[in-house]
């Protein structure tokens, strides 16, 4: 009976064997964890430096707002709002992108995280809608005050070619920025 298998022994090699697969398993989730707090940790990254520059956009206008009032005879007051529109959004861009990073995804808790990431998506999008009610009206403004002349019609053609940049500018990077921050709030709840 000494070839008969021990079963005493493969019981025992076989709670640590499971012991073994328990760990295993919990190296295998911390792992991960890992990495997905380190993928959204880059995309938090890459979305703030983003947000960033082009926070410096806004600046332009008030470089601007005084080409209005000698060049297009624009009242004062519509080139000063054009100017403080152009520094407040620079500002709120700054606000946000110091927001993103106001929190270090790897350094707490996997819940809070997602809860940042969360944050940053809704900080996001009110950023963008307020921005573009603003700009709105702005606009809507400029074109009311914009002085009748016989050059009204260049001014209007200008104004629409530049709406048109600016906007084959800024959808892009607001789409791109949008992706971003999604994919910073996927990562967290999905690391595969």
């Amino acid at each position: 009976m000494t070839n008969a298998p021990d079963l005493d022994l493969i019981k025992q090699q076989w709670q640590q064997l499971s012991v073994k697969v328990d760990k295993l398993e919990q190296a295998n989730e911390r792992l991960s964890d890992q990495l997905a707090r380190t993928n959204a940790k880059s995309y938090q990254q890459r979305l703030a430096g983003r947000v960033k520059r082009t926070s410096w956009v806004g600046l332009l206008l008030p470089i601007l707002a005084p080409l209005q009032y000698y060049s297009l005879h624009m009242p004062v007051w519509i080139c000063a709002v054009y100017a403080i529109f152009g520094i407040f959004m620079c500002v709120l861009n700054r606000r946000l992108s110091s927001f993103i990073l106001s929190k270090n995804l790897l350094e707490i808790s996997a819940t809070e995280a997602l809860q940042h990431a969360t944050a940053v998506r809704l900080y996001q999008k009110n950023a963008r809608i307020l921005g573009v009610f603003l700009a709105a009206l702005l606009l809507f403004g400029m074109y009311y005050v914009l002085p009748l002349s016989e050059q009204r019609s260049a001014i209007l053609w200008g104004g629409g070619v530049g709406l048109l940049l600016g906007l084959a500018f800024a959808i892009p990077r607001c789409i791109t920025n949008a992706r971003l921050a999604r994919r910073m709030a996927q990562s967290l709840t999905d690391p595969d």
